[in-house]
């Protein structure tokens, strides 16, 4: 499913996984939910709380809703 998430950009992080591989993700603030949008991080001009809005691709797995962003193919 594709959806724009509307919210507050909060920070950039990358979380090292079991097998060894680092995921980066950006941590955004929707309303009263945190959001973990994987396989992205926003560019260094883009500062905590300032608004952001973007189009998601949202799948769900075993441990939740995956979010990632959607490329211009």
């Amino acid at each position: 499913m594709e959806a724009i998430i509307k919210g507050n950009f909060v920070k950039n992080d990358a979380i090292k996984k079991k097998d060894g591989t680092v995921l980066n993700v950006a941590i955004v603030l929707a309303g009263n939910e945190t959001v973990q949008i994987n396989n992205m991080m926003f560019g260094a001009d883009v500062k905590p709380l300032q608004p952001v809005e973007l189009r998601v691709n949202i799948k769900n797995s075993q441990y939740g809703l995956y979010i990632t962003p959607v490329t211009n193919n």
